[in-house]
């Protein structure tokens, strides 16, 4: 049995291992699970940031249909308050040209309501409002629509007042008075003619004439100026009478005449520009009742049955 013997140190394998090894997994293992841990709360957390913002999501669209549901009953009631005052606006333009044909040279104050309501509607959002009709499920063109009508119903309730108040209206209100100037300057001619043939006894004919048609115009009526009467029972017999035996070619009478035919002119360009505003008004009340009642259509469209699901 042969017996070897090695010159030197034994090297020992386990020095490694607990020399490098070792210190550098007790490094790296808790590195790595920290790294591991590290990663998995960033998941976590990015998982609950998007649960965050889905909920933020649900809370924002629940608040942003709650303001526009608010928004639309809001539309919608000023909707139905339009429709009430704008019917009652036709109904009192019906009533206006109605009493202009039966009276034509009448003095006819503004039948307006306050339109405040429509008013309201012009200045609201009108991409709210496209918004709430697209939510109610109503077509771009039924969109288009009322908001057509409801500005011409808005221009159309501005204009003939406009004309009454400051146009045509307002010319009647002018030549009226000029009128009552002129009716005074012949009555008081007619009165001081009749108590002055008195006083000397003159039994001529146009006296006569005079003495019968103011008796009569006297008898049956106020004192206050009306034009329509006072054309039809004064100004009209007493022209008539003229011209029939050619008094206005007598000097005496020549102002007497003129006068009554000036208070002729002016009341019939009275009936001419009444019945002008009586026919602007009727020229607007098919297209006013027909916008109406496409706003009714619409208005029926926008209950909340008739609300879009998502």
């Amino acid at each position: 049995m042969d017996i070897i013997f090695q010159s030197g140190d034994f090297y020992n394998q386990s020095d490694f291992w607990t020399t490098y090894i070792m210190p550098f997994l007790g490094i790296f293992i808790p590195a790595m699970i920290a790294v591991l841990l590290f990663n998995e709360g960033i998941k976590k957390e990015r998982e609950l940031d998007v649960e965050r913002r889905k909920k933020d999501k649900v809370i924002q669209n629940e608040e942003s249909n709650r303001k526009l549901m608010e928004f639309g009953n809001y539309f919608l009631a000023i909707l139905e308050a339009c429709f009430r005052v704008s019917k009652l606006q036709i109904e009192a333009y019906k009533d206006l040209t109605e009493g202009i044909d039966e009276n034509p040279m009448g003095n006819y104050s503004n039948p307006q309501f306050t339109h405040e309501d429509l008013n309201r509607l012009i200045t609201m959002d009108t991409a709210r409002i496209l918004e709430f009709f697209e939510k109610r499920n109503v077509s771009l063109n039924d969109f288009i629509l009322a908001i057509h009508q409801i500005d011409y119903l808005h221009t159309v309730f501005n204009k003939i007042p406009e004309n009454i108040s400051e146009g045509e209206g307002k010319r009647v209100f002018e030549l009226k008075k000029e009128f009552t100037e002129i009716c005074v300057r012949i009555q008081r001619i007619i009165q001081g003619t009749i108590y002055e043939a008195n006083y000397n006894n003159r039994k001529d004919e146009i006296i006569s004439v005079l003495n019968r048609v103011w008796g009569e115009y006297c008898q049956s009526h106020e004192a206050i100026t009306n034009v329509g009467r006072d054309y039809k029972d004064l100004i009209c017999p007493l022209i008539e009478e003229f011209n029939k035996d050619k008094y206005y070619r007598v000097e005496e009478w020549k102002e007497l005449y003129e006068l009554l035919q000036n208070a002729s002119n002016i009341a019939l360009t009275i009936q001419v520009l009444n019945q002008n505003i009586s026919q602007n008004i009727r020229d607007h009340s098919v297209p006013m009742c027909k916008s109406l009642g496409d706003l009714a259509k619409v208005n029926d469209k926008l209950k909340p049955s008739n609300i879009k699901t998502e």
